[in-house]
């Protein structure tokens, strides 16, 4: 699989209905919605340059402490510069294998990542890094 180099191509773009995305509006923009039920909404905001040094900043981080051969790619509206977007880096990380998966939650706990379960874990890991960095960990 090709790095991914910051452009996107028109097959790139998947389109799904926006209301899997957005709970509400407020004051008549749109409010993105949150994966954790309890958390505030997340606001969709002007595109930031920064994403982009996050994003860098976040790939170094990961392969320093998975310290295996992985793609990390910059997915989601983050990655397209001048959309609005919800300010989560979205992460994947493609990896050969899940199994066992705690030394890979433990190497993660220690880059500030925190394991989020869910019934699909045994397929893909999600993690979260505070209300910035959304991770997803997925096999071929």
């Amino acid at each position: 699989m090709p790095a991914n180099n910051g452009s996107l191509q028109t097959a790139d773009v998947l389109t799904c209905p926006l209301d899997r995305f957005i709970s509400h509006f407020r004051d008549g923009r749109p409010v993105a919605q949150d994966s954790d039920p309890g958390a505030e909404p997340v606001e969709l905001t002007a595109s930031d340059p920064s994403w982009a040094s996050r994003f860098e900043s976040e790939r170094t981080l990961l392969a320093k402490a998975l310290g295996v051969a992985v793609e990390i790619h910059h997915i989601g509206s983050t990655a397209v510069p001048g959309l609005k977007a919800k300010p989560i880096v979205d992460i994947m990380v493609a990896v050969d294998t899940l199994d066992p998966k705690e030394p890979i939650v433990d190497r993660l706990s220690g880059a500030g990542y925190t394991h989020v379960s869910h019934e699909d874990d045994a397929r893909r890991l999600f993690f979260r890094k505070g209300r910035t960095v959304l991770l997803s960990m997925n096999p071929p």
